[in-house]
Parts: C-alpha cells; structure tokens; sequence
C-alpha cells in the first residue's frame, strides 16, 4: 500500500511542483556499502573436568561490497544500477584432542549480483524527493566444498561444486530528503517477484552530485544540544526480515536490534554516557519458524562532534560486555567488545541530534563456561565496515 501511496504522490504533485536542479539531466545519486570480517572459533568437548576427548575450530573471512547509482538521462527520469559482490571463506578443523586435524573441510562461496532499472522522480518541495521505479535483478552464487581427511587412513581429497543463479522483478518506491547540497536522507521500500509487496526496507543517507545554484548551505551553528553540561538521551532501533523460496523450499529470517542511551557532555561537543543494546535473531521455514537466539549488553562510551555546522561528523570509542543465549544450549555466551565509529550527525533546532554510522571497526571476544559434558567454546571476531545504508539515531539534549 504505500508504494501505491508513494506512487499516487507522485503523480499529484508532478504537474504544480517545480524541477529542482538535482533531478535534471546529468545530476547523480550514489550510496553504498563495504565490509570485512573475520572470525575464529575454539570449542572443546571435556570427558570431565580437565581432561578432553575432542575438540575442533572453525575460522572465517568474509568480504562485501555493493555500489547503487541513480544517473539523471532525462529531468526528471534516472537509469538506476546496482552491482554487489561477495566472498566468504570458511575452514573447519576436527581435531582429536591436542593432536593435529583429524579432518579439514573448507567452503568457499563466491557470488555476485547486479540489477537495472528506470525510476521516475519527483519534487513536491525543493528539500523533498519522491520516487517510484522498477526493474530486473539478477545473482549468482557458487560454492566449493573441499573435504579432506589427514589422518590414517587418510583419503583422497573430495570437492562439491555448488552453483546457483536467479532473476527476478524489481519494483521500489522512496523519498529522499536534502540535509546538505551534497547529502541526504534516504527512505526506500524494494519488493523482488509479484505480486509486488515490502520485500524489504532501508533508512540511510544518498550523496548527491550538487546544485551550485542551490540555496542550502552547511553554514555554522550554534549547537545548543552540545554544550558542556548538558544531557543527552538517545535510543535506535532496527527490524530486519526476508523470505525467500528456492527449490519449493521456503526459508525465512529476521532480527531486531534496540539501544538505550544516557550521557553528559562534559565539554563542549565531548560526550561520555553509557547504553543498553538488545539484539535477537530467528532463522526457520513456514512449518518450523525457528527458536529466537537473543543478545545484551552493556557500553561505556566517548563520542567527539566535530565543527561547528549543523551537519557534523562525528568519531566515538566504545567498551563493553554482555551475554548471548541460545535457546537450544544450557550455556550462555559472555563476551567482551571494543569498538571504533564514525558518522554524520544533523543538529535539529536546540535540543534534538539524528545521527547515523558509517564506518565501524570492531572486536569482541566471546567464551562459555568448561563445565562437565559441556562444550567450552571461545572465539574471537574482528570486522570493519563503511556503509550509506546504516541504522539512524535519535537524541534528546536535557
């Protein structure tokens, strides 16, 4: 319904609204996203306390990007392109105790991905945009299995080749609304097959080639939100799901994240607070819709803002613990986390801050309990990203 919405919207204020200058033949919009990540896992099974009978380890590595463009043939019309690629590496060890792999299985998964498309864009106001488009994607994923067993009797190494591809129709609406001549906030609804639904939802920002006769300026501000003394309380929040069917065989997941946070600047534009974060998870099929694995945690964090604008960005370090939990295990997960970030924040009038990350370095370090025919696990996870499309938050200065 409300890509109909968006769509009959646009169709209203098509003929009354003027042609602003970024959606003239030649102007461009860009947003994307990149990512790196690593992970290694440690986990022994004990035939009682101090002693082991097996144990393996599974190491990961990960690497993501995708670029999405919009580029003005026409006032008012845009030839939209999107290209992603991924790649994962997976190693798993059997090991038998202290002695060396009994066995290694190594997955490797490559895939692409591209989409093309028209959109029709239009101006209700000089700050607002509104469009509505479609289009055909297509993906590609293959993946190599290789299984090799190193210990007597030791057996010629097997590989299974995995291939997959897909097309299907695109069909998006959104709006986007200029912060800066150069930035703005993008909202997209993006549905793949038919019937046309809400496939899937975005929040996040665009960059803009510009319009030099624009009348939107970065000039300096007087932040009142900042200043040493005040208080400042944030939350953010996020759900995700997606479902999909391949082979008659249907498939669904979804997570939601939620974030608390307090802090007091303690000098000018310098914050220092603390926040509660929640996450949760389910992966299932329409018969078996999947246990909920759930995650909390507590931080303690420095957040700089720098300049003077309105729009500013930002770098923040933060500390944390917390636990996560498996339905399906008696155990749970503690870990310890160190994290670096940096974005743009938007000063809104005295006393409201909307911010957004786009690049984050982080590290955490996870274990379970060694307890008597239990599995003691530790693993160790570091990953990088920079990305348009991030999660959006929102604070109240007191």
């Amino acid at each position: 319904m409300l890509m109909k919405y968006l769509f009959a919207l646009g169709l209203t204020v098509a003929s009354s609204s003027p042609l602003v200058a970024q959606i003239q033949k030649g102007q461009s919009i860009t947003s994307g996203t990149a990512g790196l990540s690593y992970s290694n896992l440690k986990s022994i099974v004990p035939s009682g306390i101090g002693a082991s009978t097996y144990g393996n380890r599974l190491q990961s590595f990960g690497v993501s990007t995708a670029l999405n463009r919009a580029v003005f043939v026409k006032d008012g019309w845009a030839l939209t392109y999107r290209v992603n690629a991924d790649f994962t590496r997976t190693t798993f060890d059997d090991k038998g105790g202290t002695l060396p792999a009994v066995s290694t299985i190594r997955v490797n998964v490559h895939a692409l991905g591209a989409a093309l498309g028209v959109r029709r864009y239009w101006a209700p106001t000089g700050l607002l945009l509104v469009y509505a488009g479609g289009g055909l994607s297509a993906s590609g994923q293959q993946s190599r299995i290789t299984v090799e067993r190193l210990s007597p009797p030791t057996e010629p190494e097997t590989q299974i080749p995995i291939r997959n591809w897909s097309f299907s129709p695109v069909g998006e609406a959104g709006l986007l609304y200029r912060l800066t001549n150069r930035v703005a906030l993008e909202a997209t609804l993006r549905s793949e097959g038919f019937p046309i639904s809400a496939g899937s939802a975005g929040l996040g920002l665009a960059i803009l080639t510009g319009d030099a006769n624009s009348t939107i300026t970065n000039d300096p501000f007087e932040a009142g939100q900042t200043k040493r003394g005040r208080w400042l309380l944030g939350a953010s929040a996020s759900v995700l799901g997606n479902e999909h069917t391949e082979n008659g065989v249907n498939s669904k997941n979804s997570s939601a994240t939620a974030s608390v946070q307090a802090g007091q600047f303690v000098a000018d534009n310098v914050l220092v607070g603390a926040s509660i974060d929640y996450s949760a998870s389910r992966s299932g099929n329409g018969d078996a819709p999947g246990a909920v694995n759930y995650s909390v945690g507590i931080n303690g964090f420095v957040r700089s803002y720098i300049g003077p604008n309105r729009l500013r960005p930002f770098i923040e370090g933060s500390v944390g613990y917390g636990f996560t939990k498996n339905p399906g295990s008696d155990v749970s997960q503690r870990y310890a986390a160190l994290a670096l970030r940096g974005g743009l924040a938007y000063m809104l009038g005295e006393r409201v801050i909307i911010q957004t990350t786009l690049g984050t370095l982080d590290g955490r370090y996870a274990w379970s309990p060694n307890t008597a025919n239990l599995r003691s696990t530790s693993s160790i996870n570091v990953s990088a990203t920079a990305t348009t499309l991030s999660n959006f938050a929102i604070y109240y200065a007191l």
